[in-house]
Order: C-alpha cells, then sequence, then structure tokens
C-alpha cells in the first residue's frame, strides 16, 4: 500500500515556493511594484519617432527615468489642452524613480509640486535628444534652460499629471529659424529694389556721360598740366633773383675789404680811399628799395 502524503508537507512546498517567487519579483523588480510611480507629462510639437516605451529619461546623461506611455492625443480624463496650445502636440507620460534619483545624491524634493514649480520657473524643460545614431533611438533629456519660454499646453489642475514644459531639438530649432528667415524673405519687394538699382545705375551712366562733366574734367586737367610746366620755371626765376639780392648786399662789404687792404698796402692813398669807398657805400645805401 502506498505511503500517503502528509498535507502539511505540501502547504510548505507551496509557501516556499511562494516566497522564492516573491523574492525574485523584489531583487528582479529592485522593489517596484512596492513603491507609487512618480508620473509627468511632456506635450510634444515634433515627430516621437524613434521614442519608444520605456525610453530613458536622463538629467545631462544620468538615468532617473523611463517612458511609461506615448499618445496620440490627451484624454479627457487627463486635462484640457490651452487654446492657444497651437498645432498638434503629442502626449507623452514619463516615470521618474524616487529611489534613483535620492540614490544619486538628490533629495527629491523636484518631485512635488512646490519643488517642481521652482524647476520649472529656473528653466526645468524636456528636449528629445538622440541617444544611438546608429540605431536613431531617442530619450528625454530633463535640464535646465535659463530663459526658455514656459510653453504649456494643459490648463493647469485639470489633469492627474504634472506638466514639464518642452523645447524643441537642436534640428527643429534650425527649421524653425529658417523658416522664419524665409518668411521675411517673402516680404521683401524684390522688384521694386531691382527698379531702384536701376534708376541708380542709369543715374550714373547719365552724369558720367554728361557733356558738363568732361568740360569740367577737360578744365581740371588744362590747368594741372599748365601749373606742372610753369612750376619749373618760377622756381628758377626765383632762385636767380635770391642770388641777385644776396650779391647785392655782399658788394659793398666786399669794396670796403678790398679798400682796407689798399690802405695798408699804400698809407699814402689810405685817406682818398677811405673817402671814396664811405661815398660809393652812402650812394648805394639810397638807391636800395626801402632806404
Amino acid at each position: 500500500m502506498a505511503k500517503r502524503v502528509s498535507p502539511a508537507t505540501i502547504g510548505f512546498f507551496v509557501v516556499a515556493s511562494f516566497a522564492i517567487l516573491l523574492a525574485a519579483i523584489v531583487v528582479v523588480g529592485s522593489g517596484r511594484m512596492f513603491q507609487k510611480p512618480v508620473r509627468f507629462i511632456c506635450m510634444f510639437r515634433g515627430s516621437l519617432n524613434g521614442l519608444k516605451i520605456g525610453a530613458p529619461v536622463k538629467v545631462r546623461g544620468v538615468q532617473i527615468g523611463s517612458v511609461f506611455e506615448i499618445r496620440l492625443r490627451l484624454a479627457p480624463s487627463e486635462g484640457r489642452l490651452r487654446p492657444d496650445a497651437g498645432a498638434l502636440r503629442l502626449p507623452v507620460i514619463i516615470e521618474l524613480d524616487r529611489s534613483q534619483i535620492i540614490g544619486r545624491g538628490a533629495t527629491g524634493e523636484a518631485l512635488e509640486k512646490r519643488g517642481f514649480e521652482e524647476m520649472v520657473t529656473h528653466g526645468m524643460r524636456a528636449q528629445l535628444n538622440v541617444e544611438s545614431l546608429l540605431t536613431g533611438l531617442l530619450y528625454i533629456d530633463l535640464d535646465l534652460h535659463p530663459g526658455a519660454p514656459i510653453d504649456l499646453a494643459i490648463e493647469p489642475g485639470s489633469g492627474p499629471y504634472l506638466e514639464i514644459p518642452t523645447i524643441p531639438t537642436n534640428l527643429e530649432a534650425i527649421q524653425e529659424q529658417a523658416t522664419k528667415a524665409l518668411a521675411k524673405l517673402d516680404q521683401i519687394d524684390f522688384q521694386a529694389m531691382v527698379a531702384s538699382i536701376t534708376d541708380a545705375a542709369n543715374s550714373i551712366k547719365g552724369l558720367t556721360n554728361s557733356p558738363e562733366l568732361k568740360t569740367t574734367l577737360e578744365s581740371l586737367q588744362g590747368d594741372h598740366r599748365a601749373s606742372r610746366q610753369s612750376g619749373p620755371v618760377d622756381s628758377c626765376d626765383g632762385r636767380q633773383r635770391k642770388r641777385e639780392d644776396r650779391s647785392a648786399r655782399d658788394e659793398p662789404a666786399e669794396e670796403l675789404r678790398r679798400g682796407q687792404r689798399h690802405d695798408e698796402t699804400d698809407p699814402r692813398s689810405a685817406g682818398r680811399s677811405s673817402v671814396y669807398t664811405r661815398s660809393r657805400l652812402t650812394a648805394r645805401s639810397a638807391l636800395e628799395p626801402g632806404a
């Protein structure tokens, strides 16, 4: 006769199996099943191609959460869109892990409403970034962007999630700037600009071909040639007059010196020579201009 298995033994094995299963869930899930997730919503304008459920949510490269859900539109129970929300926005719900945030040295105050609002005021924004150029997968980057506008799409308090303002990607920002530049170019009246440039060119052409301008240029060229031809002659005449004036000034002194030398050699004619020299000097002084 077969031996009957004790019910207590069966119950022990069942309880032990549940305990092992529970321990495995705690170890694998890092205790998440016992934690209430902190969820936020981001409303993105651009394409979400490459963003998957479970994609990382990072702060300057440090993962603090993951993407929980991606929607095409916002459910009425999850909030009301603002009238000025503009173009179509795709809602993305993210989960932030409090234990990861605290375990990496943060306080976790930003997960509360007051701390969250302070972070948004200081410039916290959500932005899509490429995690891998090979795969094209995206992740959500949370960082401070001081000066960035607080672009909210959901009426505050109308849904269960706090909204993190979003900013466009770098490529989207370049495309937006290019679009604005092209819009400004469309406002320029190129036909009027071309007509104005053509009128200015015709005016310059008419001025250069006018007889009055040609006459004035020929007159200036003639005056320039005349001044170049008369310049050396005038300068030579001036130098000649200076030499003659200097010779006229030096001649009486030279005659006086010759008279003195003659007196030294011939004492008899000293008196006559001195009188003669003085009379000539007096006569020349009377004839000089300004005497």
